[in-house]
């Protein structure tokens, strides 16, 4: 398993790009996305589409059907689901609930 530390997705703490396939590859372009947008919204950098963005994003990390699972996409990356959900809920400074992650009110 990948360990998530407190400062998940730093650029150095990526898996070698060498080591990974092309699916593994896009799977955590999608993840680092998901924490970068909740990143700019959190800062206030964020206009409508990114809230937007967002709140899809939280949506997938809570299990909802797309075309890969937030599920799936952790299986492959050999991450745990629910590290990564607590360090998406840690941007906020929120201890994550047991059941998933705290959904941040973006007035959209």
């Amino acid at each position: 398993m990948l360990e998530i530390e407190d400062d998940f997705f730093l650029p150095e703490q990526a898996p070698s790009p060498s080591r990974l396939t092309a699916l593994q590859k896009l799977c955590w372009s999608l993840l680092e996305d998901a924490f970068t947008v909740r990143r700019h919204v959190l800062s206030g950098r964020a206009g409508t589409d990114l809230k937007r963005q967002m709140q899809r994003d939280e949506e997938w990390l809570s299990g909802e059907p797309a075309p890969i699972t937030f599920e799936d996409l952790c299986d492959l990356l050999n991450i745990e689901p629910s590290a990564v959900r607590h360090r998406y809920d840690a941007l906020v400074g929120r201890a994550p609930r047991r059941n998933g992650f705290h959904k941040l009110s973006t007035g959209v």
